[in-house]
């Protein structure tokens, strides 16, 4: 049944309104310094929690992130409602918002509406920064300043998601990623930079803003965006559409090198890696019938999702629908949403896994601070409204082919309002508890767990000194042996300062990549030296010798790094790898590698990728695979020689064409509306009817 939404008044949003903060900042009171009880249940026997801190030093705690000194921001989500409305209470914007392609379009329906709001409504509160620091290590916050609380401009927020290293921290606010710094060391930013803009072209619904920005192994920004959209010019001047659309992004740390990394998502929160350089998401469910995701997060892909699959349920009496009325949107009705079958349309990257039913915050658990049946896990905030139905839960993820699954998803802790969380450098965890509930509360608090066991304690410790003390002081022969850490953090601030050494890091690096007998310190050394690649360093004998490696994450990861920084020397072993590599995770990201690096029209590429398509195709397909060999057509593959597979005697093959035949909106796809197979000529008829190709010959033939 479709969703009737209801406008809210203006005389409604009035009554509504709540100043915030609660408390003015010069009426607060001392904080506490004290540790209190946990409000959840911990559900697990080697871990005690306690209350960090509460309201009123914290409002709306939406998201937070840690410095490498232990301090704490903290993002509040102040505008909730209170300066960023949503669709569900403001319907008199629905069609309009359908058709805004860029923040500028969202301004000026505001504008237009204005009338539907109160006077001064988009710019009265702020979203803030808060600043927190448990200085006497007691188990509480003892210190506090307000970082920021410049994000209250009509355009701006919801802001969500923290990343504070390299000097400074990353705040993502629609509609910028900003680069925040305390230059005087007071607590309070003073320097204030947007190194992206363009994010939320839409209203749509609150809270699918920009999310999760994190550090690559590749030490590069990735962040995420919900379907908002967005409309982003980078540095080069390349316009990167996504109206409706929610997507993730990568870029430098000065916002230089913007890539659509994947998109086709609709509201991926938070992103966290793994050991072996893997990103992972977790994406909302429309609750529309469909199910939440665990997304392995694959260059290229396009999971499918678009604005307009909410349409049948939430915006159907609002949208001039004429004499179609579908009972369910198409991402319900074909099973877009999910995991693989042949019956859903194929051109959609499907998850891994379903787990939560409202996934936001997720952090990777590393090192040696918590029991060790918590280790090398994400820890996923499933947010469900009320404090009594949210939990945090432990998902355990291994390897499926070319791609992964979850293989175990258990309560770890319940009875939080958890937005967020994160594994602080001194082993505990942290809770982002935003209070509960859809609006913004006076119930939001920072709580924290940590083991029972002192030497998981002490290893905690340990990681928060090397921290504190710094990475960049420290002379390589110390470095080096970091990078076979157990903390996942240590070893990779070990590889960043050791990609700063100039001539005697690069020589570490190398060595440590050929020769090292430890598994983690050689993808460490790999991603340090693609690092360099980037910035011109010669790497390129070394990242070669190594597809040649027995290890299959060595042979993968050091194809990713070649793709990275296009190698062009490295095409012909890329080529080898792509077709006979025996790991369909080493050929997965060989393709992808070759994407990057080989020119379009290139036969013997082109020839390559088809050739792994039809082996796949021979056998029980690879669905992780089959979507590598895909980016690698979309971008190297011309019209004609994707056409030319109409009479290949490989399903597979044909099936691939037209799958990058769409993303081209090609004519061309009228080769395969009548192939044998029926599985090719239906996704031949929804590439021509769901893409500009409708309005060519191959539209004429389908509508004959």
């Amino acid at each position: 049944m479709a969703t009737q939404l209801q406008a809210i008044t203006p005389e409604e949003l009035e009554q509504r309104f709540k100043q915030l903060p609660t408390v003015p900042e010069d009426e607060l009171p001392e904080l506490p310094n004290e540790p209190t009880s946990f409000r959840g249940l911990i559900e697990h026997d080697g871990l005690k929690g306690n209350t960090w801190v509460t309201f009123p030093f914290v409002e709306n705690p939406g998201s937070f992130g840690f410095d490498p000194q232990g301090r704490l921001y903290v993002a509040e989500a102040n505008r909730f409602w209170l300066g960023v409305p949503d669709l569900r209470g403001a319907n008199e914007l629905i069609r309009d918002d359908f058709k805004a392609v860029t923040v500028y379009d969202r301004l000026a329906l505001y504008e237009k509406y204005s009338s539907s709001f109160p006077e001064g409504w988009f710019s009265r509160v702020a979203d803030r920064l808060i600043r927190l620091e448990d200085k006497d290590g007691n188990g509480a916050a003892d210190h506090r300043t307000v970082f920021s609380d410049r994000f209250k401009e009509p355009l701006d927020g919801i802001g969500f998601s923290v990343l504070a290293d390299d000097g400074s921290v990353y705040f993502t606010c629609i509609p910028n990623v900003w680069k925040l710094t305390d230059t005087d060391g007071d607590g309070v930013a003073d320097k204030e930079e947007a190194i992206s803009e363009g994010y939320g072209v839409r209203v749509s619904f609150i809270g699918h803003d920009l999310h999760g920005i994190t550090r690559g192994p590749d030490g590069r920004l990735y962040f995420s965006v919900g379907d908002r959209g967005y409309h982003v010019t980078d540095a080069e001047g390349t316009v990167h559409p996504g109206s409706g659309r929610g997507a993730i992004f990568r870029c430098e740390s000065d916002g230089s090198g913007l890539e659509v990394f994947c998109e086709g998502l609709r509201n991926p929160q938070e992103l966290a890696f793994d050991n072996h350089g893997n990103l992972f998401t977790f994406d909302n469910t429309g609750d529309i019938g469909d199910l939440a995701r665990m997304v392995y997060a694959l260059e290229g892909s396009d999971s499918g999702w678009d604005m307009s699959h909410q349409s049948a349920h939430h915006y159907v009496t609002h949208l001039d629908w004429g004499d179609f009325h579908p009972e369910k949107s198409m991402w319900v009705a074909e099973r877009m949403f999910d995991t693989w079958n042949e019956e859903q349309p194929q051109w959609v990257y499907p998850p891994a896994s379903h787990v939560a039913r409202g996934p936001s915050g997720v952090t990777y658990l590393t090192g040696q601070s918590l029991p060790e049946d918590l280790r090398e896990k994400f820890l996923l905030t499933n947010y469900r409204g009320p404090s009594e139905n949210c939990t945090i839960l432990l998902i355990d993820v291994e390897p499926k082919g070319a791609g992964y699954h979850a293989v175990s998803e258990e309560i770890l802790m319940k009875g939080l309002g958890a937005s967020d969380v994160e594994l602080g450098y001194d082993g505990k965890i942290y809770v982002s508890d935003f209070g509960g509930g859809w609006s913004v509360n006076e119930n939001g608090s920072i709580q924290v767990a940590e083991s029972k066991n002192p030497d998981e304690q002490a290893a905690g410790q340990r990681v928060a000194t090397l921290f504190k003390e710094g990475f960049e002081q420290r002379h390589v022969d110390e470095l080096v042996p970091l990078l076979g850490d157990a903390d996942r953090r240590v070893r990779q601030a070990a590889q960043f300062a050791l990609v700063k050494k100039g001539d005697e890091g690069l020589e570490s690096l190398t060595a440590t990549a050929v020769d090292s007998k430890d598994p983690h310190s050689r993808l460490h050394a790999i991603w340090g030296l693609g690092q360099i690649g980037r910035n011109g360093g010669d790497v390129s004998a070394t990242l070669l010798s190594l597809l040649n490696d027995v290890e299959d994450e060595v042979r993968a990861n050091a194809a990713r790094v070649i793709g990275d920084i296009r190698l062009a020397e490295a095409k012909s072993r890329l080529l080898a790898l792509v077709g006979k590599d025996n790991s369909t995770r080493v050929r997965s990201l060989a393709a992808i590698a070759l994407s990057r690096m080989a020119d379009r029209g290139d036969e013997a590429a082109i020839s390559a990728l088809f050739s792994a398509a039809r082996q796949n195709g021979s056998g029980e397909t690879d669905v992780v695979l089959r979507h590598s060999l895909l980016t690698g057509l979309d971008r190297i593959a011309t019209p004609e020689s994707l056409s030319a597979r109409a009479g290949s005697d490989s399903v597979e093959e044909r099936l691939l064409a037209v799958l990058a035949l769409r993303r081209h909106d090609s004519r061309e796809l009228a080769n395969f509306l009548y192939d044998e197979n029926p599985l090719v000529t239906r996704e031949a008829v929804r590439a021509i009817y769901d893409t500009a190709a409708v309005d060519t010959e191959a539209g004429m033939l389908l509508a004959s």
